[in-house]
């Protein structure tokens, strides 16, 4: 919404995966310590990222590196094994290895986008 200078996007409503401006805690700590480091605000795409990297990491310790254990670790989250606690929320998968959803709907406004309501996500 920086991009929003004369306000032709005011009102516009989009689907998101994350609230970046959320207060789980572990999202706060990533938002400050990003800002602290860089000057630049978090995005969606840099804390998903952040938890992807994260995840397969966490994987590759528990389960080893090959490639089918990552593919089961990561199968059984939400399922056999607890969910995945990242900076976005949890992660999990279904019985058939889809993920669980969550999204946000947010608006774009004079000031910033603001979440109007989200589905799955803390």
């Amino acid at each position: 919404t920086e991009r929003n200078i004369d306000g032709a996007l005011t009102g516009l409503r989009y689907a998101c995966f994350v609230d970046v401006n959320g207060a789980r805690p572990a999202l706060v700590l990533m938002r400050d310590r990003f800002r602290a480091r860089t000057g630049e605000a978090v995005t969606a795409e840099i804390v998903l990222a952040y938890d992807a990297v994260m995840l397969l990491a966490t994987a590759a310790r528990e389960a080893g590196s090959q490639r089918q254990a990552i593919r089961d670790y990561l199968a059984s989250l939400g399922t056999t094994r607890a969910s995945y606690r990242g900076v976005t929320g949890d992660i999990a998968f279904d019985e058939h290895g889809d993920p669980r959803p969550s999204y946000c709907l947010a608006e774009v406004t004079a000031q910033g986008a603001r979440v109007i309501q989200s589905r799955g996500t803390q």
